[in-house]
Order: C-alpha cells, then sequence, then structure tokens
C-alpha cells in the first residue's frame, strides 16, 4: 500500500484499523500491518474519543 498525501482514509478502513488495536492492544503493530503511522492512529482514537465518530475532518 502506498501513500498519498491528498488521499483521506475511509471510514471502514479506519475501523478496521481500530479494530484491529482493540483486539491485539498494540497500535505499533497495527501500525506495521496496515502500513500506516502510529500518529494516524493516536489521531483516529482522539477524534474518536472526542466526537464518537470517524468521519473524515473537512
Amino acid at each position: 500500500m502506498w501513500y498519498n498525501p491528498f488521499m483521506a482514509y475511509s471510514i471502514d478502513f479506519r475501523k478496521k484499523v481500530l479494530s484491529y488495536c482493540e483486539r491485539t492492544g498494540s497500535i505499533t503493530e497495527a501500525s506495521h500491518v496496515f502500513q500506516i503511522s502510529r500518529n494516524t492512529i493516536y489521531g483516529w482514537l482522539k477524534l474518536k474519543e472526542k466526537t464518537g465518530e470517524l468521519n473524515h475532518q473537512v
């Protein structure tokens, strides 16, 4: 998977990543498996905690 800085991740992908984190208890492992940064995952966790959703930020 390659990274395009202009492409937002789908909500389904975000849910899949966070579900993986919950099952394994490891954000680092999820970042390796899905080839995204830990900061991205932490941002999604913060967004979900703050808003209750994983919608794209505009």
